[in-house]
């Protein structure tokens, strides 16, 4: 019964378009409440948690960073009507601001013009200062282990995360707060007070995530800055000298002598033949 009538009044309230509610996907009893600008763009004001205490709801309204804005209450439409007090202030503030800026940018404009004839030395732009803050990234699904909320600061600097797991005895979701280490911060079955916790150590906890940015810029800084060995140049190695085959043309000493032995023996040998023939026919005669 309290889930319909959430749902009926969330419903009559997207209607009035000046507030909207809205259940978060990781956690139906999570309601994003969001106002609308004048140009029609939505902006996350702030959260309402659910708790069940028998058979009533209590509400638990916080801000957009987690500190609680309103006394826990079981009317939402208590919670309603302080939520649509605190959007038309916003709004009230953000007109406000727009309009400061405004005369401060005509005052400038009107300021330079008078000092144009003005020879002065031109001063470098200070870099604008960077507001540090508590982010608290939601998604919508968590993870294996049950990580859903990762809890950083205005430089991606991570302060911790947030799991959720269900109790099979208690058939009910706990919540688990880690530092950036790991380390474990608080349990409870209510997420609004592991976000509060964050919230009240706010400063300590970004001068601790500052202090390990400025560690971990130095240590980057040193080892960068440290003497590399010199690259040796290897020497080119010498090749090899290649094996060159001569071929040596020895002369035939004595194919000539031994040519003219033969032809000698040859005359010998016809010389002889020839005195033989010589002397049979003298025989004969």
């Amino acid at each position: 019964m309290a889930t319909t009538t959430v749902s009926n009044q969330t419903q009559e309230l997207n209607e009035d378009r000046l507030i909207r509610f809205h259940h978060s996907f990781a956690d139906y009893g999570h309601i994003i409440v969001s106002r609308f600008r004048d140009n029609r763009t939505r902006e996350i004001i702030g959260h309402i948690y659910t708790e069940v205490d028998g058979d009533e709801l209590r509400y638990i309204s916080t801000g957009r960073t987690g500190k609680e804005l309103f006394s826990p209450t079981t009317d939402f439409n208590e919670v309603e009507v302080k939520f649509e007090r605190y959007a038309r202030l916003l709004a009230l503030h953000q007109k406000a601001q727009e309009h400061v800026e405004r005369l401060n940018k005509n005052n400038y404009s009107q300021s330079k013009n008078l000092t144009t004839m003005k020879t002065t030395t031109k001063n470098p732009e200070q870099p604008k200062t960077k507001f540090n803050q508590l982010i608290f990234t939601e998604y919508e699904k968590a993870t294996k282990d049950g990580h859903f909320i990762t809890v950083g600061d205005s430089y991606h600097n991570t302060i911790g995360r947030i799991y959720k797991n269900f109790n099979e005895e208690t058939k009910k979701f706990e919540y688990t707060s880690l530092d950036h280490a790991g380390n474990p911060l608080g349990k409870s079955e209510k997420l609004w007070e592991l976000k509060k916790e964050f919230t009240n150590n706010r400063e300590l906890l970004l001068e601790q995530a500052h202090q390990r940015r400025i560690e971990s810029k130095a240590q980057a800084k040193q080892t960068t800055n440290q003497p590399q060995p010199a690259k040796t140049e290897k020497q080119p190695e010498a090749k090899p000298q290649e094996k060159t085959t001569e071929k040596v043309n020895t002369p035939a000493v004595g194919n000539k002598s031994r040519q003219e032995e033969r032809e000698h023996e040859l005359e010998d040998l016809r010389g002889e033949r020839e005195n033989d023939d010589r002397g049979d026919m003298d025989m004969d005669r």
